[in-house]
């Protein structure tokens, strides 16, 4: 009498998809916008190592030795890099400390809900 039961990815997400989702209107609000700033988060921290390595490109760049068809860019091209390499740094850590506030709630609802269940018998 063995139960073959696995726990992998998808019965996580079927026990736990239910528990983020229910209740109100907010609720699935927050768990939107939580989700979206996850992945705007990531992305953004995907991109920034990429400014960085062309900003020390551009820093770098030797006119004599260039393999670049137009040359070594010129300092205001560098520095716009410079600036949005902070943008986007700055939007990351940001997107990602707001990503904290609807997720702390949405965790201890779901933490709630199977915390009754789990003591329901009692």
């Amino acid at each position: 009498m063995s139960s073959n039961k696995s726990y992998g990815i998808t019965e996580f997400l079927k026990f736990a998809t239910p528990m983020l989702w229910t209740g109100s209107c907010a609720v699935k609000l927050l768990t939107v916008l939580m989700m979206v700033s996850l992945l705007l988060s990531r992305a953004m921290q995907v991109v920034h190592p990429l400014l960085l390595k062309q900003v020390v490109i551009n820093i770098t760049c030797d006119d004599a030795t260039t393999e670049l068809e137009d040359g070594c860019p010129d300092a205001q091209e560098t520095y716009m890099i410079i600036v949005i390499y902070g943008c986007i740094k700055f939007t990351a850590d940001l997107l990602n400390y707001i990503r904290e506030v609807p997720f702390s709630y949405m965790s201890a609802n779901a933490e709630k809900k199977i915390a009754a269940m789990v003591y329901s018998h009692i």
